[in-house]
């Protein structure tokens, strides 16, 4: 796999025309912006700052979601201009989160998880029920409220079923562990995220049996790749299956009722 060819292809499919079920997309010269219609956050997935008036583009853009009413996650990239944009945000007052690696598999190329063996008890979810079940399983791991996530994954299987599929393990009718895949209408990528499983049920299969399962409906729908935003407790897991990093990623959350 060619790294600078799919981080190229990434960032324009993926972010300068990428378009998220439910959001208004804007373009500006500096920020392409995603306004949510029913929920509380909004989001830049793309900047380019140029080498002057950098922080006077960051406060507007502050000021444009502050009238809204909406907290927003500016997404940096470490290979965005200017370098070290990160940094600079969480100067500026914006919650800096610790980075995820931007892992990648191409589909066109053998899947070390064919042979996997598959955990019992996995099956897509169909229901806003089983999505608050799951939610609140990932709410107990993480500790901290999902509420816009949980929001955010039902209004997609609502209104947008093509492009999401929302999977998880269950033993005793109880969720154990949980993980989705995204996909956009003229995208080679797919997104896996969630990948999520309760303390006392890890190293049982159920991350690979969700990674494997999410890849194996990926290629029946003719994707090319699947991402994974990683934390560094999933990288090592990926890269033993053939994942590659091609970037880092920060999610720096503006909160407009805490600054």
């Amino acid at each position: 796999m060619e790294i600078q060819d799919v981080l190229n292809k990434f960032d324009r499919e993926q972010r300068k025309e990428i378009t998220f079920p439910g959001m208004r997309r804007e373009e500006t010269a500096h920020v392409i912006r995603m306004i949510p219609d029913r929920s509380d956050e909004g989001i830049i997935i793309y900047s380019h700052l140029p080498g002057k008036n950098i922080q006077e583009i960051i406060k507007k853009e502050i000021g444009y979601f502050s009238a809204l009413g909406l907290d927003f996650e500016w997404k940096a990239y470490g290979h965005d201009h200017p370098e070290g944009l990160n940094t600079l945000l969480a100067e500026m007052g914006f919650e800096v989160e610790i980075p995820d690696s931007v892992m990648v598999f191409d589909l066109a190329e053998p899947n070390p998880l064919i042979n996997t063996p598959m955990v019992p008890g996995i099956h897509r979810l169909s229901t806003a029920k089983e999505v608050e079940q799951v939610m609140t399983m990932q709410e107990q791991v993480w500790e901290d409220d999902l509420t816009h996530i949980a929001n955010y994954l039902k209004l997609q299987m609502e209104q947008f079923p093509d492009q999401i599929s929302i999977f998880a393990a269950f033993e005793q009718d109880k969720p154990v562990s949980n993980a989705w895949i995204t996909y956009h209408p003229g995208s080679e990528f797919a997104g896996l995220w969630g990948g999520t499983t309760l303390p006392d049920f890890r190293n049982r299969g159920y991350y690979s049996s969700l990674l494997k399962i999410r890849m194996q409906e990926a290629m029946q729908r003719g994707v090319r790749y699947v991402t994974v935003d990683a934390s560094p407790m999933s990288r090592p897991i990926l890269e033993n299956f053939g994942f590659q990093c091609i970037t880092h990623a920060w999610r720096c959350v503006w909160r407009v009722h805490k600054n």
